[in-house]
């Protein structure tokens, strides 16, 4: 678990999760049996915008239809970052990172 106490290394991949991003296939309450469904998910730096890497945006396994996974690499001294789906952004959200 990302924290104060255990922060991210800078560039390394971290996981986020988050629902709202789109249609999924499969019934509600269902569980993801696999990343087969893939969403246009997007993180961008609070700070100035600029988009993070994102090595994965999609369903979640294991979790319920409709959670996705992003997994996206933080840099060195970014902080609050925000998700983007299809031109509609979230809060922000804070990574620990470590200097």
């Amino acid at each position: 678990m990302n924290s104060a106490a255990h922060p991210a290394k800078a560039w390394v991949f971290v996981s986020v999760w988050a629902t709202g991003a789109g249609f999924f296939p499969g019934s509600d309450g269902q569980i993801a049996s696999g990343a087969n469904a893939f969403c246009a998910c997007e993180i961008f730096s609070e700070f100035d915008s600029t988009q993070a890497n994102v090595s994965y945006s999609g369903a979640a396994p294991g979790l319920v239809n409709g959670v996705v996974q992003i997994n996206f690499q933080v840099a060195a001294g970014v902080g609050s970052y925000y998700l983007s789906v299809d031109r509609i952004n979230s809060d922000a959200f804070s990574i620990f990172v470590a200097p």
